[in-house]
């Protein structure tokens, strides 16, 4: 997964291109997630912004843990069995509202309540998930009604295999 980077393509994705993607040789492992634009609400107050469906198969929650990007500063990470609950980034804990968000609050998704479970460890840069808000994908493609659109797909390439050829 290395450093963040690549090429961003106006071509949609859907699922069965993550399901080839996957099975290319000397790809290690494949990621894919699913990201919309929607109003946050926390308490009284709405705020429009990204989240980012995530897979939380077992496969993927392992990697994440490997992953500095994922890091929780406080409570714990998603699980394969969460469905409307949450993780944030510092940022969307401490800064986009009036009052801060807490492990075991409930913010709204688009009207929809989910209880925050995690919140990131504030990293700061570019890739760090300060701003973010991540949802398990399967319950993000019911709350945006996508069932197959992919937004992105992440890979990283076997050791030994070079990048330009399993590309």
């Amino acid at each position: 997964f290395g450093p963040v980077g690549g090429l961003i393509s106006p071509s949609k994705f859907y699922e069965e291109d993550y399901n080839v993607v996957k099975k290319i040789r000397g790809i290690e492992i494949a990621a894919r997630v699913y990201a919309e634009s929607a109003y946050i609400t926390h308490k009284r107050e709405t705020k429009q912004k990204l989240v980012w469906g995530f897979a939380t198969d077992s496969e993927m929650l392992e990697w994440y843990g490997t992953q500095s990007m994922f890091d929780i500063g406080e409570g714990r990470m998603l699980r394969t069995s969460d469905n409307n609950k949450a993780m944030i980034g510092s940022e969307i804990a401490n800064d986009l509202f009036d009052d801060d968000i807490k492990v075991g609050n409930t913010i709204s998704i688009n009207g929809q309540p989910f209880e925050v479970v995690g919140i990131h460890e504030k990293k700061g840069g570019l890739a760090s998930a300060d701003d973010a808000i991540r949802i398990p994908l399967s319950t993000a493609r019911i709350t945006f009604n996508q069932p197959t659109e992919v937004t992105a797909m992440f890979v990283k390439v076997r050791e030994g295999f070079d990048v330009d050829s399993v590309a």
